[in-house]
């Protein structure tokens, strides 16, 4: 005996119904019980062969016909009533059904009505004999009994999920098209640099620190620190420590008593990397520094690689140290991180429409001009995804963003501070901004991602208001300790 699989909705069962029972009381009378759905297909042994049976609407469900098929039904039956539809068009459609699925299974099939319309079909879908509604009657035909299975039946779901992804690309395609749709605005401007303009742009007689935030890195900042400043003499390091327990922050402090060219901002608890790197931003702009780096405590990041970034920004407002373009290399990531890093970094390009290979990357030089155009105090993200709203933010508001081949070494020592809620919050918030902006109305001209050494302008959006200059300290209590250390307020979002 075959059980219906699949309950009508809202004629046979009601959906949710403890809540909707409450809203419209007229449930509980007219409808006060729900069909149980069955389990078992409808792969039947009768007279020495084997039918495939579905009640009434489950024709529709070609996964249910196609369990029978894979079962072994040798012929399809639909039995139905559809007294309920009277003379209208719902009979014709279950039909149209049933012949659909004769030619998707290559079986014969039967459809028999109490009061709609019955038929003997073709495994072409040909209506060999059949009545009308209402119309009593005994149909008979010679009809084939087959095994083999169709290319439809062998496939089973994967047309209907490669349509799909189809359709979702198709949707992301036309969201990049009309994002890219030109027009100009009153913020278009060019920062090629050019003649004095390029030596004005230059990087050699500027200030540049880099901001290393830690939390229990005791074993890798000593390290890290003391490679920086061989490789870069003429750099400047701030530490950035979130009061971390091993006691990183003391030995940040021993090594600034040691140079002058190492400071240390002193934060009152662990807040987050994107916290963490707004604090030393701010310090970084009240200081008068005219290039910030980003990079990481835990040796991932290799400081004889900054040059690269600070001469790339001759030509640019931020250079950003990718993985992902030629010549950028990962080390010792399990292909799980691979795929997590490649898979976002393609959802950021998709949803943002930014030019990007790795708009997370956290190894990075700023002019200062770019962080005086945010107002910092409005980076949300506490996680990784401050990275991409930094990058994002950028390249929109018609500063020139390169990117720049660099190699990524995993750490050798501690413990990564990745886990699922700072991924679910950079998924939920890049989808949001693609959103909004969307809602804002279509981006500006971009100019695809080109070689390495290109930078890529872009325009902002019409209607954005100016870029904010505000770095207002926030009210959480740092100090920064240093040669000639004096307590200095640094804010976060």
């Amino acid at each position: 005996m075959y059980v219906k699989r699949h309950p009508v909705p809202f004629a046979e069962y009601l959906p949710g119904r403890a809540l909707l029972e409450k809203l419209i009381t007229r449930f509980a009378d007219e409808m006060p019980n729900d069909f149980i759905a069955g389990t078992g297909t409808g792969a039947l042994p009768v007279a020495g062969t084997t039918i495939g049976d579905v009640i009434c609407f489950e024709v529709a469900y070609d996964g249910l016909v196609r369990d029978n098929v894979n079962r072994g039904a040798e012929l399809l039956v639909i039995q139905t009533n559809n007294a309920s539809f009277g003379r209208k068009g719902e009979s014709e459609q279950q039909l149209a059904m049933s012949r659909l699925r004769a030619v998707e299974h290559g079986r014969a099939t039967v459809q028999v009505s109490t009061s709609g319309q019955s038929a003997i079909i073709a495994p072409d879908g040909t209506i060999l004999s059949q009545t009308g509604l209402y119309e009593p009657g005994v149909l008979t035909a010679q009809l084939p009994l087959r095994t083999t299975h169709t290319l439809a039946t062998r496939l089973g779901i994967v047309p209907e999920m490669a349509l799909t992804a189809l359709a979702v690309i198709a949707m992301l395609g036309a969201l990049l098209h009309t994002r890219r749709s030109p027009r100009t605005t009153p913020h278009d401007h060019d920062t090629t640099p050019t003649g004095t303009d390029q030596k004005r742009r230059g990087v050699e007689a500027t200030r540049v620190v880099v901001c290393v935030p830690t939390y229990n890195e005791r074993d890798n900042l000593p390290d890290t620190a003391r490679r920086l400043r061989t490789a870069n003499p003429a750099v400047d390091l701030l530490v950035i420590d979130d009061a971390s327990p091993d006691g990183t922050g003391d030995i940040a402090d021993e090594l600034a008593a040691a140079d002058s060219h190492i400071h240390v901002l002193h934060r009152a608890g662990k807040s987050g990397l994107g916290s963490a790197y707004i604090a030393g931003f701010t310090w970084a702009l009240q200081h008068g520094y005219d290039v910030i780096v980003e990079m990481d405590a835990d040796g991932s990041h290799q400081p004889e690689q900054l040059p690269r970034l600070l001469d790339a920004l001759t030509g640019a407002d931020l250079a950003i140290g990718s993985r992902w373009i030629p010549g950028g290399t990962v080390h010792n990531w399990p292909r799980s991180r691979l795929i997590l890093s490649r898979g976002a970094n393609a959802y950021v390009r998709a949803a943002l429409g930014v030019p990007l290979r790795d708009a997370t990357a956290g190894f990075r030089a700023y002019r200062a001009d770019v962080l005086r155009a945010r107002d910092l105090t409005l980076v949300a993200s506490q996680g990784y995804c401050f990275q991409v709203d930094l990058a994002w933010r950028a390249w929109q508001s018609g500063f020139r963003v390169i990117e720049v081949p660099i190699d990524f070494v995993e750490r050798e020592r501690g413990a990564s501070k990745m886990n699922r809620s700072i991924v679910a919050e950079g998924f939920w918030r890049v989808g949001w901004w693609a959103l909004s902006s969307r809602r804002r109305g279509p981006a500006t001209t971009r100019t695809p991602h080109g070689p390495s050494t290109t930078a890529i302008p872009a325009p902002a959006p019409p209607g954005d208001p100016a870029p904010a200059t505000s770095t207002t300290a926030p009210t959480d209590s740092t100090t920064e300790t240093g040669p000639s250390a004096t307590s200095t307020p640094a804010g976060r979002s």
